[in-house]
């Protein structure tokens, strides 16, 4: 039968990493963003390459965001396990003390 351990501090300090790099990705990419746009407006232009190139970027870009929401949904899935478990404990040690109580 298998085990089940939980620390409570453990999944808190990974799941703030996890909320923290997606916090810290975000901006980044938007900002690359930026940057690759300001890039094929006035760096590297090409009448049919550059607006090619802005298209891929950017659907690139969309997929990175959709990719770090995944960091969060992590974090919040980590969170949630753990407060599911908590308050499992709690019911279980609660249905203890009242079947302990009626004997």
């Amino acid at each position: 039968m298998p085990n089940i351990s939980l620390d409570y501090e453990q999944i808190d300090t990974v799941s703030g990493k996890l909320d923290s790099a997606n916090e810290n990705i975000v901006p980044m990419l938007n900002q690359l963003l930026t940057d690759v746009n300001g890039l094929l407006d006035n760096g590297l232009v090409f009448e049919q390459s550059s607006p090619a190139l802005r298209e891929s970027y950017q659907k690139f870009n969309t997929a990175l965001l959709q990719a770090v929401q995944g960091i969060k949904d992590f974090a919040s899935q980590f969170r949630g396990i753990k407060d599911s478990m908590s308050q499992n404990d709690a019911d279980m040690a609660q249905k203890i003390r009242d079947a302990a109580n009626k004997g």
